[in-house]
C-alpha cells in the first residue's frame, strides 16, 4: 500500500476518542458508514419498524451488509432480521 492512502481514523464516543492508524483512505466511508449504522440498531432497535415491504427489503439489505463486514455478529443478525420480517 502507498502512504498516501494511507490515513488515520478517529471514533468519538461517550468523550472518549479512539484512533486506528494506517487505514486504507478507499474503504474510511464504508467503514464509518458500517460503525454508524451499527450503532443506530443498538440503540433505537425499534425504530425498525415498518409496513412498507420496500423498507422491509431496505433494511434487510443493511442488516446483511453488517453482518458481512463483521460488525454485527450471526446472533444480532438473525435477531434483526426477525424484527424486521415480523413487523
Amino acid at each position: 500500500m502507498i502512504r498516501g492512502y494511507l490515513g488515520k481514523l478517529k471514533i468519538h464516543t461517550s468523550g472518549n476518542i479512539s484512533s486506528i492508524d494506517n487505514v486504507d483512505k478507499t474503504r474510511v466511508r464504508e467503514f464509518a458508514e458500517n460503525v454508524r449504522l451499527k450503532i443506530e440498531a443498538v440503540s433505537k432497535p425499534n425504530e425498525l419498524k415498518t409496513s412498507n415491504n420496500s423498507d422491509k427489503f431496505d433494511q434487510l439489505e443493511k442488516i446483511v451488509k453488517l453482518r458481512d463486514s463483521g460488525i454485527l455478529t450471526e446472533e444480532e443478525f438473525i435477531e434483526q432480521k426477525s424484527k424486521i420480517l415480523n413487523q
